[in-house]
């Protein structure tokens, strides 16, 4: 190298250096001065929130091991100096830390440890806060049930805070969390309520999340065109705040559709803009999603190398940001392309690593298309009973993972331990009678005979019982294989039937509201509203049995809460009218339930309606045993203007009041109206179907 060379280098080296360093001091600058004012910050609250600054400071520049050490702090001195407030921020930002690396089961237990803290102190919004971070976890642990239980308390209690930022969050993870379960109106539905509180904030980047979200919705129920508006909408929005991540998300979004309108080279094109877009902001993640969509159009047009390197390119992408779900995402994408190229190898292998990967972060639907794959891999090899086995696989983990194999082979280890041991146990027996044998040497050969003799009968009786023993063990475990099968099979199918008859009713009350809204006459847009509520009166119930343990009784106080939580919108229109139920938590049968269902809203939308001329008044709902019958005592009373006068007889004609006559008919109930000074119905009735 001669001088002007390694001088040319010298100086090159030295730029690079000087920029690596004005970048990372630029970079560190905030963090420097909050460490500043640490170390002259006394031992009170205003430490304790730099140290929580620092911790998320950190985390957002991925420094884990530092964000947790200042997340410690902060939650050691606020526990020492009782600082309240930051005990509770310090064990949510630990929680998000903790998240953030892969780490859920510890994040869970401090976000858990943010909700007592926050139930102690009595901190709602932290409550709630709380609330939505265990239900992300459950989220991204795909434990669904367990997510939508705590976001549909975070929205119970949301209701009270009046936050219409947090309230927009509850309904769009509820929105998620729906379109996860497959139930996409009841999705859709979560999703426009969250997109109308953003619109109450103004907030645009939350709107694009949702234009983003129904959009994903309408397309998977097959309404291209709907889809595509919501995601032009998006992208309109995002181009204005210059939200890269948003635009490159609208852009795949749009280059989805195209493609399945077999729109090819305009969706290509809008892989390409996304592309470019996540290249600009080096958003990895983003970049797989790209790629693999990319891949997926080359794939449907015939295009198979292309389709392989644009694959690899996806999988290097989502491996450096550790993305397993992507990931397994490129393996699926390229072992269909393996398929078509006849290189089945290749793609069994692509396939197996998809499907443990998929296993090891419980991601179910990605082992539905594992098992999807192996389907379309077993018919190419023409193996028809492989192909049978994984479309009975498929089949089962088409709504939840079931490890029924691991519980059978758990069965089968303890059997043929419990087998083992007796067996043992006989052989020891054998052993000591031996040996006591050959020390009774001085006996006679008759005795000698005798005791062989009855050895042998002993051992052979012994043979006959572990014969029938091991039969009997073997048809034990054939039956109870059998009949766990045969009840969860049920269990499935009584659940589905519940999810399905939910949806529908869903749906009619979805078509029903919007029927309502379009229509200018009061009077029908009246009884639309009203059918709406009968509906989802009964819609209720369906959706407690469908997540609930027991598939034929509902939890009464859970089941009143949910119709009268359809009235909140009009109690919160009359700030003067109270609501105060006194419901016990009790389980009554279906049969039973939904008719004192039909009745508490029939009633409840007659007192909002006509009690209170004045907007002012108190309703009261009450469900109460009576100890001396055994009867039921069910009532609805208010203090309002009343159902009649002294001169002008009860309208038995109207159709609330025939739908309430023929329910308590149903149940074998007798009922009283009262209309002197307020209006009171009172149902007695027995507990029994």
């Amino acid at each position: 190298m001669n001088n002007r060379s390694l001088a040319s280098f010298l100086l090159t080296s030295l730029i690079v250096v000087i920029s690596c360093l004005s970048a990372c001091f630029g970079q560190n600058a905030k963090q420097q001065k909050l460490l500043s004012e640490l170390k002259v910050a006394k031992l009170d609250s205003n430490q304790v929130n730099l140290l929580n600054h620092l911790c998320t400071d950190l985390v957002d520049e991925g420094d884990v091991y530092n964000s947790l050490k200042y997340g410690w702090k902060a939650l050691t001195l606020s526990k020492k100096i009782d600082d309240k407030n930051g005990i509770i921020i310090s064990y949510s930002n630990l929680g998000f830390t903790y998240g953030y690396d892969g780490k859920y089961d510890k994040a869970l237990k401090m976000y858990r440890r943010s909700l007592e803290y926050s139930r102690k102190y009595k901190q709602e919004l932290s409550f709630v806060n709380a609330l939505v971070n265990i239900g992300t976890i459950y989220d991204i642990n795909s434990d669904y049930k367990n997510s939508l239980r705590c976001y549909f308390y975070a929205l119970k209690y949301g209701k009270r805070t009046k936050n219409t930022d947090l309230l927009a969050d509850v309904y769009q993870n509820l929105g998620v969390t729906y379109y996860a379960l497959g139930n996409l109106p009841e999705s859709l539905k979560m999703h426009f309520k969250s997109l109308r509180n953003y619109d109450k904030l103004r907030d645009d980047s939350g709107k694009v999340d949702e234009y983003n979200s129904i959009g994903n919705v309408y397309a998977d129920l097959g309404n291209e065109e709907s889809a595509l508006g919501m995601y032009q909408k998006s992208l309109k929005l995002a181009l204005r705040l210059q939200d890269k991540d948003g635009i490159g998300n609208a852009y795949v979004n749009i280059g989805i559709v195209y493609k399945d309108l077999k729109r090819y080279p305009e969706a290509l094109k809008m892989y390409d803009k996304a592309i470019r877009v996540y290249s600009s902001i080096d958003d990895r993640l983003g970049l797989s999603i790209a790629y693999n969509d990319k891949a997926k159009l080359y794939y449907n047009t015939g295009k198979y190398q292309e389709a392989i390197a644009i694959c690899e390119t996806s999988l290097k992408n989502s491996v450096y940001v550790n993305e397993v779900s992507e990931t397994t995402n490129s393996y699926l994408t390229m072992s269909k392309v393996y398929i078509k190229l006849g290189e089945l190898k290749k793609a069994k292998s692509l396939i197996d690593l998809s499907l443990r990967q998929s296993f090891d972060i419980r991601e179910k639907q990605n082992i539905r298309d594992s098992y999807a794959a192996l389907i379309q891999l077993d018919s190419a090899s023409n193996d028809f009973k492989s192909a049978f086995q994984h479309q009975k696989q498929w089949l089962s983990y088409r709504d939840s993972i079931i490890n029924q194999e691991a519980e059978e082979k758990s069965y089968q280890t303890v059997l043929q331990y419990s087998f083992d041991k007796k067996a043992d146990l006989e052989q020891r027996k054998h052993d000591k009678a031996i040996s006591q044998l050959n020390q009774q040497n001085k006996l006679s050969s008759q005795q000698k005979r005798y005791l062989i003799l009855i050895l042998i009968v002993f051992s052979l009786s012994g043979l006959v019982i572990w014969y029938f023993a091991r039969r009997s063990i073997n048809n034990r475990k054939k039956l109870a294989a059998f009949l766990a099968n045969e009840n969860q099979h049920k269990e499935m199918l009584l659940q589905e039937v519940h999810h399905r008859v939910n949806n529908s009713l869903q749906m009619i009350s979805s078509l029903l509201s919007i029927q309502a809204d379009s229509t200018e006459n009061n009077e029908i847009r009246d009884y639309l509203l009203k059918s709406e509520n009968r509906i989802q009166s009964m819609s209720v119930m369906h959706q407690l049995l469908h997540l609930g343990e027991s598939k034929l009784e509902v939890n009464m106080q859970d089941y009143f809460n949910g119709v009268i939580d359809f009235y909140s919108s009009l109690l919160e229109s009359k700030p003067q009218v109270k609501l105060k139920v006194f419901v016990p938590s009790v389980s009554f049968h279906t049969k039973l339930a939904m008719p004192l269902a039909i009745i508490l809203n029939e009633l409840i939308t007659n007192s909002l309606k006509y009690a209170f001329p004045n907007g002012e008044g108190e309703i009261q709902v009450s469900l109460s045993p009576e100890t001396d019958s055994g009867s039921w005592i069910f009532s609805v009373k208010d203090n309002g203007v009343g159902l009649q006068t002294k001169n002008t007889p009860v309208d038995q004609s109207s159709l609330g009041l025939t739908l309430v006559q023929l329910m308590v008919k149903q149940i074998a109930g007798t009922i009283t109206i009262h209309s002197d000074q307020q209006m009171a119905v009172i149902i007695v009735f027995k507990d029994k179907v």
